[in-house]
């Protein structure tokens, strides 16, 4: 994992307890570019708080640690990973069957 992906995770981890006492919590899929993918669960999915949540707070403190930071990325619990879309035999993703 890189230096810029260990931190973002870091700083996901410090927001990861208050999320988790409200029913919640997050999850980095992947770092791309200057930006970053993550899964909220939980009471966070589709709760009105989080887009501030995500933005005002967590984004805000990883920009605090990374100047150049993009954004992060909201994906949808059940939207499919383009790594894992299909396996090496090349079938589709077993959430897609």
């Amino acid at each position: 994992m890189s230096d810029r992906a260990e931190t973002i995770k870091a700083i996901l981890e410090c927001f990861r307890p208050a999320l988790q006492r409200d029913g919640g919590d997050i999850e980095l899929l992947e770092v791309v570019g200057n930006s970053a993918r993550v899964r909220l669960h939980g009471s966070c999915v589709g709760c009105p708080a989080s887009a501030a949540t995500l933005r005002m707070g967590i984004e805000q403190l990883i920009r605090d640690a990374l100047p150049d930071f993009g954004e992060l990325i909201e994906v949808p619990d059940d939207a499919v990973e383009p790594a894992t879309a299909t396996d090496r035999a090349g079938r589709g993703h077993p959430r897609s069957a």
